[in-house]
C-alpha cells in the first residue's frame, strides 16, 4: 500500500514522491497560484474603492466605497493564512496587479475629465467588479483547490457578486440622459 508522504524538503531532495504526495504538491501549487491571484485582485479592489471614494462628492457613495474597500482588505486577510500554509513566505500586502494599477489610473483620468461624475466613476468601479467576478469564477473552476479554501472562496464570491449587483444598480440609477 502506498502511504502518502508529506512534501518535506528532505523528501523533495531525495526525489521520493508517492502518487498522493504528488497530488498534494499539485494542490498546494494550485492553491498558491489561485490565492495569490485572488489576493492581488482584492488589493486592486481595495485600492480602487479607496480611490473612487476620494473622487466622489456624494456621501452615500463615499460610505459604500469605503465599506467595500474595507471588505476587500478583510477578504485578502482571510485568504492570506492559506497562502502562508501553502508555502508562500510573506503575503502581507503584495499590492495589486499591473492591470489594476492601470485601471486606477483610468479612474483618475476619467474623474478629472468628468469632475467626479458619479455615473462615470460607477462605470469604472463596475469594470473592476467584473474583474473580481472573473477571478473568483476562475478560482472556483480550479479542480485541485482544497475544500476549506473552496468554501472560503465560495462565500467571498457570493459577496463579490452582491457588491457587483449593487454597483450596477447604482450605475443604472445615475444613467446619463
Amino acid at each position: 500500500m502506498n502511504e502518502a508522504l508529506p512534501l518535506t524538503p528532505t523528501i523533495r531532495r531525495a526525489g521520493i514522491l508517492t502518487a498522493d504526495a504528488l497530488i498534494m504538491s499539485n494542490t498546494t501549487t494550485t492553491n498558491r497560484k489561485t490565492l495569490k491571484n485572488l489576493i492581488q485582485i482584492l488589493h486592486d479592489g481595495r485600492d480602487g474603492y479607496r480611490q473612487a471614494s476620494d473622487q466622489v462628492n456624494e456621501a452615500p457613495l463615499k460610505g459604500l466605497f469605503d465599506t467595500l474597500a474595507t471588505q476587500r482588505a478583510q477578504f485578502a486577510q482571510e485568504l492570506e493564512p492559506y497562502l502562508a500554509v501553502s508555502g508562500e513566505e510573506d503575503a502581507d500586502d503584495q499590492g495589486g496587479t499591473l492591470s489594476g494599477a492601470v485601471h486606477r489610473g483610468w479612474i483618475d483620468l476619467k474623474s478629472a475629465l468628468t469632475r467626479q461624475d458619479a455615473h462615470s466613476i460607477l462605470e469604472e468601479v463596475e469594470r473592476g467588479e467584473d474583474a473580481a467576478k472573473k477571478a473568483y469564477r476562475d478560482a472556483l473552476d480550479e479542480k485541485d483547490i482544497s475544500d476549506d479554501v473552496r468554501s472560503l472562496i465560495q462565500r467571498q464570491s457570493a459577496e463579490i457578486l452582491h457588491a457587483h449587483d449593487q454597483i450596477r444598480t447604482l450605475r443604472d440609477a445615475t444613467e446619463k440622459s
